[in-house]
């Protein structure tokens, strides 16, 4: 009988590649809020259990008591940093009050259970340098609060209880499995509108950024990795390069034959930076990323071809 795996937040991106991942050799229960049309899980739909929950305490403690997992992985969250200043409440409760429930029930219950929360870049004081696992925590907006708080406590509990539990901090990794509102499914599908005269210019708030820009899917392998260890830790798990927003909109247009003055830019401040040092998962496990900045984009734009190509 195959041991069962918690993944909440089954239906964003990161969820649902994971529940591709391991869906052969384990039981996959996922976890959402609100009834899902499961295009995303279309291929393994036979494979997993998807339950409706609310992310109480008593609705996770029965989930878990019923199904027995071996791992949870915690992915729920209202996940976007800008819409976290108008969905303030929102972004705190599916960050903080789910990470506390998973926590109590693992301390309480079921200490054996593997736990990885998904952190986020979002955690730290702005630099001008790559973060590493060490650097200060000074978050600058309620997403990043609400993240922060999960973290530490994260590491709290792992430390006073000597449970198994990871924080992933995780920087910008990209899909079509993301909403449009998140920049590589907004540029692959704005470029090819203006590539059949759809629209005239694209436009972005700053492509001056700079971001680390990795593969949803490497990111999804380096998780499993540090899932696989026999001893918790915190880890930035990224590409380790940092490129523009703009450089991301040239391989695109340069892949659709675009000229990229038709790329527009609101701001260009040149001081937003976020950068990732990943010496320590690539020391720690033999994880890397298998797809480089150009590849994965290309393998995006592939993607998207053959997706609209069958409608």
């Amino acid at each position: 009988m195959k041991k069962s795996i918690i993944i909440a937040g089954i239906s964003g991106q990161d969820g649902s590649i994971l529940a591709e991942k391991l869906s052969n050799n384990y039981k996959i229960i996922g976890l959402t809020r609100k009834k899902i049309s499961n295009k995303k899980l279309v291929k393994i739909d036979k494979k997993i259990l998807l339950i409706k929950t609310d992310y109480t305490y008593k609705s996770l403690f029965k989930i878990i008591k019923k199904y027995k997992p071996i791992e949870i992985y915690n992915f729920a969250c209202q996940s976007n940093p800008s819409l976290s200043w108008v969905k303030i409440n929102e972004t705190s409760f599916s960050i903080v009050n789910i990470t506390i429930n998973f926590l109590e029930i693992i301390r309480k219950h079921f200490k054996k259970i593997k736990y990885f929360n998904a952190s986020s870049c979002e955690i730290f004081k702005r630099k001008t340098t790559k973060h590493s696992e060490y650097d200060e925590i000074f978050p600058n907006n309620p997403y990043g609060i609400s993240k922060s708080f999960a973290h530490f406590l994260t590491i709290a509990y792992r430390k006073k209880f000597n449970l198994f539990l990871v924080n992933g901090i995780l920087f910008n990794h990209e899909s079509l499995r993301r909403n449009k509102i998140y920049l590589g499914k907004k540029l692959i599908t704005e470029a090819h509108e203006l590539f059949k005269k759809k629209r005239s210019k694209i436009v972005l708030n700053d492509t001056s950024a700079i971001r680390d820009f990795s593969y949803a899917y490497d990111i999804i392998n380096g998780i499993i990795e540090v899932m696989r260890l026999n001893k918790s830790d915190d880890f930035i798990i990224a590409s380790g390069k940092s490129r523009s927003v703009r450089d991301f909109a040239k391989v695109i247009f340069n892949e659709l034959n675009i000229p990229l003055n038709k790329l527009k830019s609101l701001n260009n401040k040149g001081k937003d930076f976020r950068g990732a040092n990943i010496s320590k998962i690539l020391h720690k496990t033999k994880w890397k990323p298998k797809l480089n900045f150009k590849s994965f984009i290309k393998q995006m734009i592939r993607d998207y071809k053959k997706i609209n190509s069958s409608n």
